[in-house]
């Protein structure tokens, strides 16, 4: 069943389907490109940057704003699917549980480097007044 796609619209897209490498971004812009036939294109913002991507400019005409390097236009072939809310929910709750044990990670790590290098300073202390002591006798 096809699917209607508007401005706004969070999309799984192919970045290359030779590669079959795609992207999450959302719909920009939909129509057409000067100096292309009369296909409709579709210019996605995506998530994150791209080999290919532009900031929404193509020879000097801006069809929507993105970060640089964030933004494609693709047919609309390349769109593989519209994204509803809940699998970016679900997609996000996955984001913030894997970032939340990698901070738990991190400080975990630092923590431990900081006991480490005051062990080694109390070492260094302790090895600096036995010297002082042997030097005194």
């Amino acid at each position: 069943m096809p699917v209607r796609l508007c401005v706004g619209d969070p999309v799984l897209v192919y970045l290359s389907k030779k590669e079959k490498t795609h992207g999450i971004g959302l719909i920009k812009y939909i129509g057409f490109i000067a100096g292309h036939d009369m296909t409709e294109y579709v210019g996605i913002e995506l998530l994150e940057q791209c080999e290919n991507g532009h900031d929404g400019t193509i020879n000097g005409f801006q069809y929507f704003q993105s970060k640089d390097r964030h933004g494609i236009h693709v047919r609309i072939s390349n769109i593989i699917r519209k994204l509803n809310g809940n699998e970016i929910m679900l997609k996000l709750q996955e984001v913030v549980t894997m970032f939340k044990q990698k901070l738990e990670q991190y400080i975990s790590a630092v923590t431990q480097r900081d006991n480490y290098i005051e062990t080694l300073k109390q070492t260094q202390r302790d090895a600096k007044r036995l010297l002082r002591q042997a030097n005194d006798k």
